[in-house]
């Protein structure tokens, strides 16, 4: 029984490794595949960074050499001919543009720009960017109005990069072409965009004192009038009865005053306010009186 297990076992090893052995050289090409791929992958991946940072490099490398020039107009073209990737050619036209307007050549900048702005495949970083700085810089009548009220349009819709900027732009052009109320109610609204920096806002709220507005709103104050009316009714007759009482003294003051000169007589504003009793003039008179009858019976004696 011994013997006839122990040739059943190696027997059933046997079969498994013939089984294991069968299933490696049917898939086991599939993980050599797997490892080779990850392999690749993660090499490939390296040198793609690699590249990228050595054409970004080599971008800049051009980008500042270019800068160096001190002529704007060869910066400029150094520019503009400057050998560097798709990626990198917004940067160099925006670069170019602001070279342009030290050149003094403010049509070409706004050339320059416009096309920039014009072009769907750059990014909307770049390409916002630029029609931002052609409102900005583009000569006097280069733009239609039509043409800056569809770039405004275009830089104020929701989502875009340059909105909260493009949204000021505008409030300010408002506001130089006199239309205050406009102005005011841009600004206004402007005020009311998340993501305001702490320098935007104080612009706009400056831009608003200087209109002739409130920063904090029109429509909070109308509020607080309408919701208590009545409290400043109430101060005002409670004012309104001391105020009487002394315009009264000061008349019955000033009239013995005003009359004095006519009579001649000073003591007279004293009697003013005791007309309450009669008594103490009638003691008067009896006072008086009793002087004259001892003069009287003086005079009998003599």
């Amino acid at each position: 029984m011994s013997q006839t297990d122990s040739f059943i076992d190696e027997v059933s090893e046997e079969v498994r490794r013939d089984r294991t052995y069968t299933l490696i050289r049917r898939y086991g090409w599939i993980a050599v595949v797997v490892v080779i791929l990850i392999v690749g992958g993660a090499a490939w991946n390296e040198w793609r960074k690699a590249r990228e940072a050595s054409l970004a490099q080599a971008a800049g490398d051009a980008l500042a050499t270019a800068q160096e020039i001190e002529d704007p107009a060869e910066r400029q073209n150094a520019l503009l001919d400057s050998d560097v990737p798709e990626s990198a050619a917004p940067v160099a036209e925006l670069l170019a543009s602001a070279a342009a307007l030290a050149a003094d050549t403010p049509d070409e900048a706004a050339d320059i720009l416009a096309e920039l702005a014009a072009d769907g495949s750059a990014d909307a970083i770049y390409s916002d960017l630029a029609g931002y700085k052609l409102l900005l810089t583009a000569p006097e009548g280069y733009l239609s109005d039509a043409d800056r009220a569809a770039m405004f349009e275009r830089l104020s819709a929701p989502g875009a990069p340059y909105r909260l900027l493009a949204l000021e732009q505008k409030v300010v052009e408002l506001a130089a072409a006199g239309e205050t109320g406009a102005a005011l109610d841009g600004a206004q609204a402007l005020l009311q965009e998340n993501g305001l920096t702490a320098g935007l806002r104080q612009r706009v709220s400056q831009l608003i004192v200087a209109l002739g507005g409130d920063p904090n709103g029109t429509a909070g104050a109308e509020d607080r009038a309408e919701t208590t009316p009545s409290a400043p009714a109430a101060p005002t007759a409670r004012v309104a009865e001391p105020a009487a009482a002394p315009a009264a003294d000061a008349g019955a003051e000033v009239a013995p005053d005003s009359a004095a000169p006519e009579t001649g007589t000073e003591p007279a504003a004293a009697p003013a306010a005791a007309p309450e009793s009669t008594t103490p003039p009638a003691a008067t008179e009896d006072t008086d009186a009793a002087p004259a009858e001892t003069n009287d019976t003086e005079a009998d004696q003599g």
